[in-house]
């Protein structure tokens, strides 16, 4: 079990593939928080192809849970209340969905 087992991290900036915030989401679910990871509506070019951040994010979350850890993707700007929000909502429901399946 992980120094971070239990705990959950919001990583915010995550979609970038050779981003800190990924680094970061990857070292933290390595240490067994489980990970939120978010970024902003929109795309980026990579390799001159153009990606959707969503769909980066999600591939994180992927890799995070091919490695048994538990990840989460959000939609967050965090300058929007809304998506702040959203997120902990999203996040809070996970959380009790686990403890529900007595995980």
């Amino acid at each position: 079990m992980g120094l971070l087992a239990g705990k959950t991290a919001i990583v915010t900036g995550a979609s970038a593939p050779q981003g800190i915030g990924r680094a970061i989401a990857l070292r933290l679910a390595q240490d067994g928080a489980s990970v939120v990871v978010g970024d902003i509506d929109g795309t980026l070019e990579i390799n001159d192809e153009r990606r959707t951040r969503r769909e980066l994010l999600d591939e994180l979350v992927s890799e995070i849970q091919a490695a048994n850890g538990r990840a989460l993707a959000v939609k967050l700007d965090v300058t929007c209340q809304e998506d702040v929000d959203a997120c902990i909502e999203k996040n809070s429901l996970a959380v009790r969905s686990r403890r529900r399946a007595g995980q």
